[in-house]
């Protein structure tokens, strides 16, 4: 169920929607602290990188697994796994874990833009 759901995320467009907003924001957050020293350049570049990969994982934690979860009522598959001898729990935390190892990767990788 996790490899899935990391399968799932990684196709979907509000990851792309969200590396693409990454990608804008690390060109445009250079650009605000210009004219002052480095170190306040340094620490302005830190402080707004983060807020953005901290609000952007949020939003997109929230688009996401709603967005799944829905998707599988609105197309009845979500039965398909419910059938199965596994248990509601593991189905849970199978998304959930699917979900954090997205976001692991995506934290990974904003971490090495920045």
């Amino acid at each position: 169920v996790a490899r899935g759901t990391f399968i799932e995320g990684v196709r979907s467009q509000v990851t792309v929607v969200f590396i693409v907003a990454l990608a804008v924001a690390a060109v445009i957050v250079p650009m605000v602290s210009a004219g002052v020293s480095l170190r306040y350049q340094i620490q302005t570049f830190l402080a707004y990188s983060i807020g953005v990969n901290a609000a952007g994982l949020g939003i997109m934690t929230i688009l996401l697994t709603c967005g799944m979860i829905c998707r599988e009522v609105d197309k009845r598959h979500i039965f398909s796994p419910m059938t199965k001898p596994i248990p509601r729990w593991q189905y849970l935390v199978g998304r959930w874990a699917g979900v954090v190892l997205l976001q692991m990767v995506l934290l990974t990788a904003s971490a090495a833009i920045a």
